[in-house]
């Protein structure tokens, strides 16, 4: 993780709710003390005129392909999004830290193409009413081999597979905030859902690895 960048941390919001601060009425506030180092304008877009937010996808990302004993540093992660033209609202690292790469009044690029049956008319347009979450993660074996080889997958720690608690902590945290934020998205798996679920056969993140149950959802679908 690059030193310019102070993290916001759990412990951060614990002590502004013993202080008294953290009240009901202040989550967008608490949302605003995100840290933020944004992406290029052209990585997301503004969203279109009375959308409204209902849903959260969810995602993993790492530089495993290319660093597989050291796929978590920040500054690559951060650069490959930046090059690649994509983009998610935010990004919790192994630690737990979140920082916020696109402002929420804007459509990230992260969903892509897909579908859920429940909204055939947003196939393929989840980005403009949606907020992307990107967990620095990666999935088993088998998810992982449509990126790299067997052997190369074989040199990742295994304390670098999956996800940590700190990340669901982090990530229940932020989840509630944006459910104050935006009324419509629900806890629940058809508001809150994998890309996996979303881009079926095209992508496989957040993978078998998330526990839905660690941040109060069973997975329905």
């Amino acid at each position: 993780m690059v030193s310019a960048i102070v993290r916001f941390t759990l412990l951060s919001s614990s002590i502004l709710l013993l202080a008294g601060c953290l009240t009901t009425g202040a989550e967008d506030d608490w949302l605003a003390r995100i840290e933020k180092r944004l992406l290029p304008l052209s990585n997301s877009k503004e969203r279109d005129a009375g959308v409204k937010v209902d849903t959260i996808l969810i995602h993993f990302c790492s530089d495993v392909v290319a660093h597989p004993k050291r796929p978590y540093k920040y500054s690559r992660i951060f650069e490959g999004f930046a090059s690649g033209g994509v983009s998610a609202h935010y990004l919790i690292d192994r630690e737990g830290f979140i920082t916020q790469m696109v402002e929420l009044d804007r459509a990230a690029w992260h969903a892509g193409v897909g579908k859920v049956p429940w909204h055939p008319d947003r196939e393929n347009r989840l980005n403009e009413f949606s907020v992307g979450i990107e967990l620095m993660g990666m999935g088993n074996l088998p998810e992982m081999t449509r990126f790299m080889p067997e052997d190369r997958y074989r040199l990742v720690k295994p304390s670098d597979i999956g996800y940590t608690e700190a990340q669901y902590k982090s990530l229940r945290k932020l989840i509630s905030a944006l459910r104050r934020k935006y009324p419509s998205i629900k806890l629940d798996n058809r508001h809150i859902y994998g890309h996996d679920q979303y881009a079926r056969g095209r992508k496989n993140d957040p993978g078998s690895l998330f526990d839905w149950a660690s941040i109060g959802i069973e997975k329905t679908w």
